[in-house]
């Protein structure tokens, strides 16, 4: 299957829930050994370019609303630092240089990351439970990275795939968003992927008019300021209750 990556969640009496996230390369084939290994109850597919959306919709798979980011902005990392840095916009060089005396550290207390965390946002936004944030750790090791600082409520996580760092998690408290500390802690971020040799770096998701959520609007204000390119995908696709190709 072209060493395709994806997840998949039995659930009891049902069948399957997969999940097959912008792979490289896709053609029927894959499509086929998915559907004929798994008894599925719900596949969705969120393609990587407009050509595999196509080949999804011909073989009868409907759009559907995305389950992760569908717009996004990411940066070139193969530049020398100071490059990457004069390419940010003024406000955003401002920011770092105003914020570079704060205390950003790398954390493997994921306790004490976590009560900053609840802290910092309170009820307004969701939190991954302690355990979920030790299995990420477990999962990805040292290709991960958790920033924080603890007295002005913010921090981060940074999360190395296929040389491109992810912007996985972010949080600032009031008094952080003060002090800029935001600029910094992605600054650091983008320092460390510089060094694990990865060639881009992704926000992760920014206001998307095609799926309209005023939610994004503050976060993409704030990420267009690091003046990245901005890349669209395609609308996920799913199907539903799929047994054509499998023997009764």
């Amino acid at each position: 299957m072209h060493n395709l990556s994806f997840f998949r969640k039995r659930i009891l009496f049902l069948g399957n829930f997969i999940k097959l996230q912008r792979p490289e390369i896709l053609n029927l084939s894959d499509i086929k050994t998915i559907i004929t290994k798994f008894r599925l109850l719900y596949f969705l597919v969120e393609p990587k370019n407009q050509k595999q959306h196509q080949t999804l919709i011909n073989l009868g798979f409907s759009p559907t609303q995305p389950f992760i980011p569908s717009r996004t902005i990411t940066i070139d990392l193969t530049p020398s630092q100071k490059e990457i840095y004069q390419k940010f916009k003024k406000d955003c060089r401002y920011s770092i240089r105003k914020s570079a005396s704060l205390a950003v550290k790398k954390t493997r207390q994921l306790s004490s990351f976590r009560t900053t965390w609840k802290k910092a946002v309170g009820l307004k936004r969701y939190i991954p439970s302690l355990s979920d944030l030790i299995q990420l750790k477990k999962a990805f090791g040292s290709q991960s990275l958790f920033l924080f600082n603890q007295e002005l409520g913010a921090g981060a996580i940074f999360l190395v795939a296929d040389n491109t760092c992810y912007y996985w998690y972010a949080f600032t408290a009031q008094k952080g968003r003060q002090k800029l500390i935001q600029y910094q802690i992605i600054w650091q971020g983008m320092l460390w992927a510089k060094k694990k040799k990865c060639k881009t770096f992704d926000f992760e998701g920014i206001y998307d008019k095609r799926f309209p959520n005023k939610s994004w609007l503050g976060f993409t204000h704030f990420k267009r300021s690091f003046n990245g390119k901005e890349v669209e995908y395609p609308q996920s696709v799913r199907r539903i209750n799929i047994f054509w190709w499998v023997k009764q």
